[in-house]
């Protein structure tokens, strides 16, 4: 995996557009921030990711399928970020 492109496993297209958007355009930048403070970043933003872009950035920062990603993860991520739509 290179380090100076975005080249992500599990992101889409419209997923790293949204990364470019927020200024992550490399995979050593995403790395640093990791996947809950770049999930917490594209809603700040103003963007509307659903719960599997969460599942997708962390499988991503485990360098994971996104299926791999264990259920409590989920649970725990999900919840972390339920209410923030209520924001």
């Amino acid at each position: 995996m290179e380090q100076d492109t975005l080249d992500l496993r599990n992101i889409d297209s419209q997923t790293a557009e949204w990364l470019v958007g927020i200024g992550i355009t490399t995979n050593k930048a995403f790395l640093k921030l990791g996947a809950e403070k770049t999930f917490k970043l594209l809603i700040e933003a103003g963007f509307e990711p659903s719960t599997d872009v969460l599942y997708a950035l962390k499988g991503a920062e485990e360098d994971l399928d996104l299926d791999i990603i264990a259920k409590r993860e989920r649970k725990r991520a999900k919840s972390r970020f339920a209410d923030m739509d209520e924001s």
